[in-house]
């Protein structure tokens, strides 16, 4: 099951990998930074319409938000040992040297 923590970490891979920072993604769909800080935590409770208006703007489809989970994440983390490794999977970066 995908909780809102799992979601939260997608959406924050997913606004890395744009290279957008809170704020910016928080004035491209109108909310407060706080807003977005809370939802890459878990600690809010979006609407789908915010889901879709976060993935327009990160130019993704929604169901993109339901594929990484935080077990998997600790899974992957626990094999390659290292966090940034892990980030790197996830964000398809060659790993650095």
């Amino acid at each position: 099951m995908t909780t809102k923590r799992d979601i939260g970490l997608a959406i924050q891979i997913k606004r890395k990998k744009a290279g957008l920072t809170q704020d910016e993604l928080a004035k491209e769909i109108k909310v407060a930074k706080d807003t977005i800080s809370r939802i890459e935590r878990g600690r809010f409770n979006y609407t789908i319409d915010l889901l879709f208006r976060i993935a327009n703007a990160l130019d993704c489809n929604i169901s993109e938000f339901f594929g990484v989970s935080e077990r998997r994440v600790r899974e992957v983390t626990l094999i390659t040992g290292s966090l940034e490794d892990i980030k790197r999977v996830i964000l398809g970066e060659e790993k650095k040297k």
